[in-house]
C-alpha cells in the first residue's frame, strides 16, 4: 500500500497549491522524487505545473519531456483540462507531448485488468457485510486502502476494486460506467459465490470521481447496497437521477457525506445534501472546514459514524 508518509506529503503539497505558495510547492516536489519513486508520474506532473503556475513554461515543458524520456505518460484530458497548465495549451512543444501521451495512452488499455483488494475483518467470521469502496480519478485501489480500512477493525470486509482503465502508469479512473458497473458486479458475485460477503448487507462507498460512482449506483440500485458514503464526491448527474432516487429513498437507502469545507466544489456538497432529503433519502453531511479535495485525517472515526448511519444501527450496536 502507498506509505502515510506519502499521503501526508500530498496533503501538504494540496495546501501549498491551496494558498497560492507554488515556489515551496515546487520545491517540495523537486527534492522529493528519490523519496516516492512509486510515485514518480504523480511528482513529475505536479512539478510541471508549478512551473507552469510560476510562469516558468520551458522549464514545465522540459520537466514533461523529461518524464516521457523515462517511460511515462499522462493521459491527454488530464494535460488538457488541467487549469495550472492553461498556459502551455497552445505551445507547439506541448501540443508534441499531448501526440505521444495519445499514442501510449491508447496502447496501455490493452494491457489492463481489474482487481480487487480485500481487507478482512480482524473478528468474527464469513460471511462479512461488506464496504465496497472506489477509489478516485487518476489513483489506485493500493493507495486509498489505507483510508477505508479502518472498518475492516468493525466487522467489516472491505473490498477496494481497483478500475481495468488506465489515466496513466499505475494511475486508474472510471471513465465508462457500463464497464464499472461490470467489473464491480463480477467482484461482489465472486465473494459471495466464495461466502465472503452477506449480499444483504452491502455499502457502496467512494472518494471523488469513485464517490460520483458509488453515488449513481446506489440511487439506480444497480448494485444493490443498504446505503452509500461518499467522501468529497464528484460531480453527480442529479437531473438523470430523479426516478431512481425517488424509488431508492421509498426502499430505505441512507447516505453519508464527507466533505471539505476548502474544497471548491462544497457548494455542490450542499446542493447535493438537500437533494437526497428532499428525495427522500436520509442523509448526513460531516463537514471537515480544514481540508480540501481529501480525506480527513481521522478517517477512522468518520467511517464509524458512516457506517452506524447508513446501516440505521441503533445505540446497542444492532442493525436495523
Amino acid at each position: 500500500m502507498t506509505s502515510p508518509e506519502f499521503l501526508d506529503f500530498r496533503n501538504r503539497v494540496f495546501d501549498y497549491h491551496h494558498r497560492g505558495e507554488f515556489r515551496a510547492a515546487l520545491e517540495a516536489v523537486t527534492t522529493s522524487q528519490s523519496r516516492f519513486l512509486d510515485e514518480l508520474n504523480t511528482l513529475i506532473f505536479w512539478q510541471a505545473c508549478f512551473h507552469a503556475l510560476l510562469g516558468e513554461k520551458q522549464p514545465a515543458l522540459e520537466t514533461l519531456n523529461r518524464g516521457l524520456a523515462s517511460g511515462e505518460w499522462w493521459h491527454p484530458a488530464m494535460l488538457r483540462n488541467d487549469s495550472d497548465l492553461a498556459s502551455l495549451q497552445e505551445v507547439p512543444e506541448f501540443l508534441a507531448i499531448l501526440n505521444v501521451c495519445q499514442r501510449r495512452h491508447e496502447g496501455a488499455q490493452e494491457s489492463g485488468s481489474p482487481e480487487l483488494l480485500e481487507i478482512l475483518p480482524q473478528t468474527g467470521h464469513p460471511p462479512y457485510p461488506c464496504l465496497l469502496a472506489l477509489h478516485g480519478m487518476g489513483s489506485r485501489a493500493a493507495f486509498e486502502a489505507a483510508n477505508w480500512g479502518p472498518a475492516s477493525q468493525l466487522g467489516w470486509l472491505v473490498a477496494v476494486p481497483q478500475s481495468s482503465r488506465l489515466l496513466s502508469p499505475r494511475r486508474y479512473h472510471w471513465p465508462d460506467v457500463a464497464l464499472a458497473h461490470i467489473e464491480l458486479s463480477h467482484h461482489l458475485q465472486d465473494l459471495s459465490r466464495r461466502g465472503a460477503i452477506l449480499p444483504s448487507q452491502c455499502v457502496l462507498a467512494g472518494f471523488s470521481q469513485g464517490g460520483a460512482l458509488a453515488l449513481q449506483f446506489a440511487l439506480h440500485q444497480s448494485i444493490p447496497c443498504r446505503g452509500v458514503i461518499g467522501v468529497v464526491p464528484g460531480r453527480v448527474p442529479l437531473d438523470e437521477l430523479e426516478t431512481a432516487a425517488t424509488a431508492s429513498g421509498q426502499a430505505g437507502l441512507r447516505a453519508y457525506l464527507i466533505v471539505g469545507g476548502q474544497d471548491r466544489r462544497r457548494e455542490d456538497f450542499e446542493i447535493l445534501h438537500t437533494w437526497l432529503e428532499q428525495h427522500g433519502i436520509p442523509c448526513l453531511i460531516e463537514w471537515h472546514p480544514e481540508i480540501g479535495h481529501a480525506f480527513p485525517t481521522d478517517m477512522s472515526s468518520s467511517l464509524r459514524a458512516a457506517l452506524d448511519f447508513v446501516m440505521n444501527t441503533s445505540t446497542n450496536g444492532e442493525i436495523q
